[in-house]
């Protein structure tokens, strides 16, 4: 038995393109790698089926399918702080500490000192 070496099977894969998508995913991942220093993933599936439906060839074809897939690290969103009231509802201020009530002086005219 001859086997074919998969590289050639790949390189054939909607025409080179499956191995296209694969190169930019793994560049993909290496940029989100070293911003976050975090790990990815890609996934490569093969998806090896029947031609469905009826056809009149003489030797069944087979079809395959190849799907380039990622999970890149990120940068965690920013979090807010939250104090709960009296009512269990979430609010900015703290509801134990007294408003200073502190306001924003009035710009000084210019020439007067």
């Amino acid at each position: 038995m001859n086997i074919r070496p998969a590289q050639a099977i790949l390189n054939e894969l909607q025409d080179g393109q499956a191995l296209n998508q694969l190169a930019q995913a793994f560049h993909d991942s290496i940029a989100a790698v070293r911003e976050h220093g975090k790990p990815a993933t890609v996934t490569f599936t093969v998806t090896v089926g029947t031609l469905e439906g009826q056809h009149n060839l003489v030797e069944p074809p087979i079809i395959m399918t190849a799907d380039v897939t990622t999970k890149l690290p990120k940068a965690k969103p920013p979090a807010t702080i939250f104090f709960v009231d009296h009512d269990g509802n979430p609010t900015r201020n703290q509801t134990r500490q007294q408003d200073l009530g502190l306001t924003i002086a009035p710009a000084l005219q210019e020439g007067v000192k």
